[in-house]
Order: structure tokens, then sequence, then C-alpha cells
């Protein structure tokens, strides 16, 4: 376990402040403030509650287990409300200063993959590629089996539903880091425009920016760009972008194929979500490698604003069909 989890970030505070720590009455997500703030309720929500450490995925309950090990008294933790839930009405106070009803309804929230997931209308037993930051590859499920230490078990925002999660770690962010270096004052659009112009045999360049199996998460290694010494006149800066889409491809059909020894999938498609897949050659490489039919969501590129949406309209009842604006991004032979 590493910081990642709230547990260890409580666990160090009342080591190293004692002080602070018997003035803490209780904790929650971040998400789970912006709800607290605005109607003055505190809550925590299970797909949240998921990455605590204090939690038992299983059973969807806090574990006076893990609380014990920590030395932690149940006392500080919140109650456990599902995402959707009303929790209550804006204050007083937030009506005035955001001018709305103080009638307005305050909703709970969710973990940001398992929303991303929400907003493309997956199916059980579906797998949905979030790319983000990392990219989570996760299936949704109505089992919790054992996962054989390959593979994250989460909490969906869907009561009775599991996702199971393989991660290369930061994809995402190495591909916007980049950008900012190789193309500072040019668009994605034209970053993938010069990277559709190589060659797809010219591999002048191979990136190694640190992805790894989900079993090695948080490790720390040395990474770079291998390519020919002296350097090769035809060279460019798309030649490095694409050597790290391809890099980012190859570790997501790697964990891909983790997940799937962990749970068997045969389906023909997967769903993808999230702001990496705004570039056209990621996208197609992954449906080459997997050898799967993509599905993209219309407002994929903000898909847990709108997976926050859907649970909103989930709240009210409010059953509409959602858009059936999908594209489909067909396998080629690699």
């Amino acid at each position: 376990p590493t910081a990642l989890f709230s547990a260890l970030k409580l666990y160090g505070l009342k080591q190293r402040q004692p002080s602070l720590w018997e003035k803490t009455v209780s904790f929650t997500s971040i998400s789970d403030w912006v709800t607290y703030k605005l109607s003055g309720i505190l809550t925590y929500e299970p797909s949240q509650a998921t990455e605590t450490l204090l939690f038992d995925v299983k059973q969807n309950t806090w574990s006076e287990e893990m609380c014990g090990i920590f030395g932690f008294s149940s006392s500080v933790l919140p109650p456990l409300v599902r995402a959707g839930t009303v929790i209550g009405t804006l204050t007083h106070e937030y009506a005035s200063e955001l001018g709305l009803s103080i009638q307005a309804k305050v909703i709970s929230g969710g973990g940001d993959t398992q929303l991303a997931v929400k907003s493309t209308g997956a199916a059980l037993e579906d797998i949905v590629i979030v790319s983000g930051t990392t990219t989570p590859i996760t299936k949704i499920t109505a089992k919790h089996s054992d996962t054989k230490h390959k593979a994250w078990l989460n909490c969906h925002t869907d009561q009775g539903h599991w996702l199971v999660e393989t991660n290369p770690g930061i994809t995402g962010l190495n591909y916007q880091k980049l950008k900012q270096i190789f193309y500072p004052n040019e668009s994605y659009e034209v970053m993938e425009e010069e990277i559709s112009a190589l060659a797809k045999e010219d591999n002048a360049c191979v990136a190694a920016l640190g992805s790894y199996l989900s079993a090695e998460k948080n490790a720390l290694t040395k990474g770079g760009f291998l390519f020919d010494a002296p350097l090769a006149a035809h060279l460019e800066r798309a030649h490095f972008v694409r050597a790290a889409l391809q890099e980012i491809a190859f570790s997501i059909k790697w964990n891909f194929d983790m997940l799937t020894e962990v749970t068997p999938f045969e389906r023909d498609y997967v769903w993808v979500c999230g702001g990496g897949f705004q570039s056209r050659a990621l996208t197609q490489y992954i449906a080459d490698l997997l050898q799967k039919k993509i599905y993209v969501q219309e407002g994929y590129h903000q898909a847990s604003v709108v997976g926050a949406a859907v649970i909103c309209n989930e709240a009210f009842q409010l059953t509409e069909e959602m858009t059936a604006n999908i594209r489909m991004i067909e396998p080629q032979d690699c």
C-alpha cells in the first residue's frame, strides 16, 4: 500500500502531528467534502471509500478490522451514501453565494474512474478503458471473485456492481507533457497530422516512459527514448510523440491481457473514454493491438463530468436513453 490510500495519510498525521490528530473528528474524500460544504451533511461514497484502506470492498461497508490495524476509532468514519443519493439541500450560505434556490438538491457523486465508466452506458461484463492521467482498464462485474493479486477490485457507482481494474500507470500525463515540450504553440490536431504523416514502418524512435503491470503499481523506474546515433536526418518531433503513444498502447494491451486472465472476456468490442482518446492514432493503435472494435460515446473527452450528469438524472428518475451518437473504430491488421 502507498500514500494513495487515506488510511496511511491519517496514520502519518496521527504519528507526526498527534495534537492535530486529537482534534480530528472525521474525514472524507475531496468530492464528498464538496457535498459537505454545500449541504452541511458529511458522508462518504463507496466508490471513493474503496481507496481508503479502511473499507471492505466485497461487503460494501467500513472495515472494523482495518480500523483496528491502524488504531483508528470507527467514530471517525462518516456514514456511507451511494452515488446518486440526494444528501440534502443547499445551505442558505451557498444558495445565496451561488444564486440558487435553497431547495436545490445536493447529490452524492463518485470516483472519477467510476463516473467515466458510467458515462459510456457500458453493460455488465463490458470492458471500459479510461484514458486520463493514468489509464484504468476496467471490467464491470456483479462478482467479487479472487483477482489473484493481479488486479484491483473497486466498488462501482451502481450498487451490486464492481470494477476489476488493471492500470499501466502514468500515461496521459506523459502525452500531455510531450505536447508541451514538442508542440508548445500548436494544437493537438497539428500533432496528430504530423504523426499520421509518418510511415507505418518508420520506427526511428522507441519510448520507454515508465509504464508497468498493475502488480508493480507505483514502482519508480528510469526511462527515455531510444534512437540511432548519430541522429537520423529524417528524425522529427512527431517520432517522439508517436513513440510515446505506441508505448501507451502496448502497455494498455499488456494490462488488458492481465485483466482478461483474471476475468475472461470474449466480446468483440471495448468501450473507451477520457481525454487521451482525442488522439485518433492512440485509438487506432489500441483497436489494432486488441483486435477489438472500439466504441466511443459522445462526450467521451469529459467522461467523468458526463457520468456525474447521468447519476444526477437517475436521482431525479430522468431515465431518458443516452445519445445514440456512438463512433466505432474497426481494428486493422497489425
